[in-house]
């Protein structure tokens, strides 16, 4: 039997964690109204719980346009590497609908919700 590196014994054991946990972090109520399943972002600007899980995206948000106000006119391209359940290119979708965006998960799971997902935020 070949052994595996330690790349790819990483990437398995990622995988297999978000596997796992996605079902149960969403049935928990992460996600179900923001699609956010990541941890939340409380700062002086934040107020209630949806808002701070949402509180990421919108910092993704403020430096695509800082970018976007500092450089000439292009058609935006995003890659969100890690992307989850999609949550933060949907939240970019409705942000921004000009760009062209893309995501990259490891996870089955993820990639078939964020399927479902996509395509609605476009609404």
């Amino acid at each position: 039997m070949q052994s595996l590196s330690l790349s790819e014994a990483s990437i398995r054991a990622v995988r297999r964690y978000y596997e796992q946990n996605t079902l149960p972090f969403r049935a928990a109520g992460l996600g179900n109204r923001s699609y956010a399943v990541h941890r939340t972002l409380w700062d002086a600007s934040v107020t209630t719980f949806d808002a701070a899980l949402q509180r990421v995206n919108a910092l993704v948000i403020e430096e695509v346009q800082t970018f976007l106000e500092a450089s000439p006119p292009v058609r935006l391209h995003l890659i969100d590497l890690g992307c989850g359940i999609g949550e933060t290119l949907a939240y970019c979708t409705r942000a921004l609908p000009e760009a062209r965006m893309a995501g990259v998960t490891l996870s089955i799971t993820q990639a078939r919700i964020a399927r479902r997902i996509l395509p609605r935020a476009r609404q």
